[in-house]
């Protein structure tokens, strides 16, 4: 049921050694690390051993086990020793400060699935534990379980959430579970906390959601009445334009008046010298009557005109 196929085409991207993969099991082993601090660890499900490469990498002494052969006999050659077939219902050896268990326990039947739960309990005081509370579709998936049922199950063989230690890091729904000998009063207390804290993240949440609402409405407001501005100014940029071209015609039109009005004043200029030059003419003739030069060839001339006068009247 494991084999190639299966790791080809079952798991979403292809399980195999890629970039993906090998991203996703070192932010996991470097959050183990940092955050938990093992020194022994067994991977309950290892499959190809990635994750078990990656922390053995980081210096945790860790072992692997999977139940399908195919999945062990491509496990890295740094790694190879420390991973081996194995089913999670049969005794597993050892004693390990952390168990890890990714998106294996749905896979085991339901009956089963409880046996494994009680080996893996006996083997170490905390498990790092995810199982998919929603993915049916998947042919391999025969026991899914939602966080709470895992969460009952725990409880029954002295797990509790640890409610201080935040697990996403490797999946949204994924828990740190460790041993411990509680009253029922310090459980309560201890999810009592851990609601309280979730429930005001909640409502600070969802206050912050309400002001960026307000302050996008707000926005939005502005962003109408900036349109709106933006019409009015289009309409007077384009009223502008006009009275621009009107003011260019107009002065085509005046620089056409001012040139004919120099013409105007060059000709009244003309005029205003043919007009003194006249009077000056004029003001010379009334001298020259008035001289004695003028009366004498006046008399000189007199009969003349008279002799002129009368050949005109026959």
């Amino acid at each position: 049921m494991y084999g190639a196929y299966y790791y080809a085409h079952d798991c979403g991207i292809p399980y195999e050694r890629n970039d993906h993969w090998m991203g996703f099991f070192g932010a996991i082993a470097d959050n183990v690390v940092r955050k938990l601090r093992p020194a022994t660890m067994l991977d309950a499900g290892c499959a190809m051993g990635l994750l078990v490469e990656q922390l053995f990498q980081r210096g945790v002494d860790v072992r692997g086990v999977d139940i399908s052969e195919y999945a062990i006999s491509q496990v890295p050659d740094a790694v190879r020793d420390r991973c081996r077939v194995g089913s999670l219902t049969g005794p597993i050896e050892g004693r390990y400060d952390l168990v890890i268990t990714v998106e294996v326990i749905e896979h085991i039947a339901s009956a089963e699935s409880e046996i494994a739960l009680d080996n893996l309990c006996a083997i170490t005081d905390a498990i790092l534990f995810s199982s998919s509370p929603h993915d049916y579709g998947e042919a391999t998936h025969i026991n899914v379980k939602s966080p709470q049922q895992w969460a009952a199950l725990f409880a029954q063989r002295g797990f509790y959430r640890d409610v201080d230690h935040d697990a996403s890091y490797l999946t949204d729904w994924a828990t740190l579970y460790r041993r411990a000998d509680k009253l029922p009063s310090d459980v309560v207390s201890d999810y009592e906390r851990l609601v309280w804290t979730t429930r005001t993240e909640n409502q600070q949440l969802r206050s912050s959601v309400l002001a960026a609402q307000r302050r996008l409405d707000e926005c939005e407001q502005a962003g109408n009445e900036h349109s709106v501005l933006a019409e009015q100014f289009e309409k007077m940029e384009a009223e502008h334009v006009a009275t621009r071209n009107s003011l260019l015609v107009a002065r085509d039109a005046l620089g056409v008046l001012e040139v004919r009005l120099g013409e105007a004043l060059g000709e009244r200029d003309r005029l205003a010298s043919l007009a003194a030059s006249r009077e000056l003419a004029v003001h010379e003739l009334d001298l020259m009557r008035k001289s004695r030069v003028w009366k004498a060839i006046s008399l000189l001339l007199s009969p003349l005109r008279k002799a002129r006068a009368a050949r005109a009247g026959r």
